[in-house]
């Protein structure tokens, strides 16, 4: 085994060769290429980052906006049934009013009712009584005369009845 320097040689340089070769042409755009792509990985993975930030950010407004909206929606809801009770209330005292009204006019119309009632009848009584004295006298009064017996049978009848 005999140490053939001349192809050892030979095989050296010829690797020094194809490494500086690839060191010039493959290696450095190669590895600038991975760098670049290195690079642009980690300017994706930080947007990335910051859109997941934005994202969450939007979702914790928007659930703040749901409860804000939610509330409002109470708040509205509380409202209306608050303006309903008072609307009910108001329909409830108007119409005790109106009722009252209703009743102190009929309590109104009673009296006046009445009051005709009692004058009408102080009339058929004068009459029956004027045709009732006629009938035992036998003869006709003046008026002046009727209205003075009348008037007096009338207040003993109330004399009576008080």
């Amino acid at each position: 085994m005999e140490i053939k320097w001349p192809e050892i040689f030979t095989n050296i340089l010829g690797f020094l060769i194809l490494y500086w070769g690839l060191r010039h042409f493959a290696w450095g755009p190669i590895l600038r290429h991975l760098d670049e792509r290195r690079q642009r990985i980690q300017k994706e993975i930080e947007s990335v980052g910051a859109e997941k930030q934005k994202a969450e950010g939007l979702r914790a407004e928007y659930e703040k906006q749901l409860k804000e909206i939610d509330a409002l929606g109470r708040k509205r809801i509380e409202e209306a049934t608050s303006e309903a009770l008072k609307v009910a209330a108001e329909m409830k005292e108007k119409a005790r009013a109106e009722s009252r009204a209703i009743l102190d006019k009929a309590r109104s119309d009673i009296d006046r009712e009445r009051a005709t009632a009692r004058v009408a009848l102080r009339d058929d009584i004068v009459q029956m009584v004027v045709l009732g004295m006629e009938k035992i006298l036998h003869e006709r009064l003046s008026p002046a005369k009727q209205e003075e017996l009348v008037g007096r049978f009338i207040d003993e009848l109330e004399g009576i009845n008080a």
